[in-house]
């Protein structure tokens, strides 16, 4: 398990950023991070512009691989093509099944033949939440929706009275208090991992029933 070249699926937020403090605490070595992007895709919640600003912090190389229809062929092939790289390993910060379903990123890769590990998989998911605070992540809300959410809530970075927060609200409206419902989105601007803090300069945009950052401005310090 030592220093097996591993890539870990990147998207931005906190559970592929917690996943890969779990990975290192193991001993994998992250030699990568791998975002799989339908060509001219906009990410609301975790743009671009932000991954490339952490993976520059983290100083580790970040690939962004284009995917297109048929899409389970197109995800094996590129997988496939990690292998062939080089990559042991790919590692997810899955927490559960998302509406029932089989893992997407497991049953592609079974057809591959690489090992996949989720760190997160089926924790506790107060105990996950907790992580943030007790690893020093700085991490906020990108994304948030209605009806669980306000726009008052964007911007807000997951501190411990925050986490309080949304584990009142699992009980109020049955919010899942990861966002594992696509309730909420986060983005990852710093923890131990990090070499740099990022800062952001945003507005808030509305659509539909979103409200996510638009971000004007990046820094690494």
């Amino acid at each position: 398990m030592k220093n097996k070249p591993s890539a870990v699926l990147w998207t931005g937020g906190k559970d592929c950023a917690l996943a890969m403090h779990e990975a290192m605490q193991l001993g994998y070595e992250i030699v990568k991070l791998v975002t799989f992007a339908p060509k001219e895709a906009n990410f609301r919640a975790h743009p671009l512009p932000v991954l490339i600003a952490q993976s520059e912090s983290l100083e580790i190389p970040l690939q962004i691989i284009n995917i297109q229809e048929p899409y389970a062929v197109s995800y094996e092939q590129e997988i496939a093509r990690l292998k062939a790289e080089g990559i042991e390993t790919l590692i997810t910060g899955d927490i559960d099944f998302v509406a029932n379903q089989p893992n997407w990123i497991r049953e592609r890769s079974l057809a591959v033949g690489i090992e996949v590990l989720t760190p997160l998989w089926h924790r506790d998911r107060q105990e996950l939440l907790n992580l943030i605070t007790e690893h020093d992540f700085r991490i906020i809300l990108s994304c948030v929706k209605k009806p669980w959410f306000t726009k008052s809530w964007l911007g807000d970075e997951l501190t411990a009275d925050k986490i309080e927060q949304l584990t009142f609200l699992n009980t109020l409206n049955g919010v899942d208090i990861c966002g594992e419902n696509g309730e909420y989105h986060t983005l990852a601007l710093d923890g131990p991992m990090f070499k740099k803090r990022i800062y952001i300069k945003w507005n808030p945009v509305q659509e539909d029933n979103l409200f996510y950052l638009d971000i004007t401005n990046i820094e690494l310090k």
